[in-house]
């Protein structure tokens, strides 16, 4: 584990992944997202040869199941930890164990970026830490967090990209260097709606703009798509419902 500073402040990288008898979906695209977030973290003199031999050391021979691949700092020197879903104890995991058809979002209340007097080579952080978030929304009785950056554009969820949809365009989220990763599930879903011409625009977007959309959905390599079906703002007091649609539906 990359311990509780790690988890607080996101001096870490994770993947998350399914593993079917022995095999690992598009398994070199989950260490290409990690080695990416490495350059972010870490800088673009880290050794991409070890990574990688440590990540398929790590990998090798898992039996059936979920699991969260972490890469994390410890003096200097780069380690991988791996959890099995089951093992993990915070909301959102038990919200993915039970899979469900739909999620209740809402807004954080802290942003994110940089905190005085961190290290120039740390590029991310939260002001407000992820498991006070999380804990607000489920007295928001909602499943997970949409987290903002310091000028209010939307990022992601806690362990999910955020699509969206209106009026016959798909929207992608844009990311800053450390504020978050393209996840693989909707790098794919990126490649299907190109593959059936479907109209995309990729953007950073303000909370008045996702509260506008006709569709959302968060995205992960556990649950794959899955239909946002409202989002509370505890800042305004506001709550927005949306109809539950599958992705695929949009695409015929």
């Amino acid at each position: 584990m990359g311990g509780l500073r790690a988890q607080y402040f996101g001096e870490i990288i994770f993947t998350t992944f399914q593993c079917i008898n022995g095999d690992i979906p598009a398994l070199e695209r989950h260490f290409e997202r990690l080695l990416k977030g490495a350059y972010f973290l870490w800088g673009e003199d880290i050794d991409s040869c070890l990574l990688e031999k440590g990540f398929h050391q790590k990998v090798l021979g898992l039996k059936s199941g979920v699991y969260r691949l972490e890469l994390f700092s410890r003096s200097s020197e780069l380690l991988f930890g791996l959890i099995k879903t089951k093992e993990l104890d915070f909301s959102i995991h038990r919200r993915e164990k039970r899979h469900k058809s739909h999620i209740k979002a809402c807004f954080s209340r802290g942003r994110r970026g940089k905190l005085p007097g961190w290290p120039k080579y740390l590029k991310t952080s939260f002001q407000v830490p992820l498991f006070h978030e999380l804990d607000m929304a489920k007295k928001l009785k909602c499943d997970d967090v949409i987290f903002l950056g310091s000028d209010e554009h939307i990022i992601e969820a806690s362990t999910s990209n955020i699509l969206s949809y209106k009026r016959g365009i798909f929207y992608f989220p844009m990311f800053d260097e450390g504020e978050g990763l393209e996840g693989l599930t909707t790098q794919l879903i990126k490649e299907k709606c190109i593959k059936n011409e479907a109209r995309i625009i990729e953007k950073y977007l303000t909370p008045k703009e996702l509260l506008s959309m006709d569709h959302i959905w968060f995205c992960n390599c556990v649950q794959g798509a899955v239909s946002v079906s409202s989002i509370t703002d505890p800042l305004n007091d506001k709550k927005i419902k949306y109809k539950e649609v599958k992705i695929e539906s949009l695409l015929s």
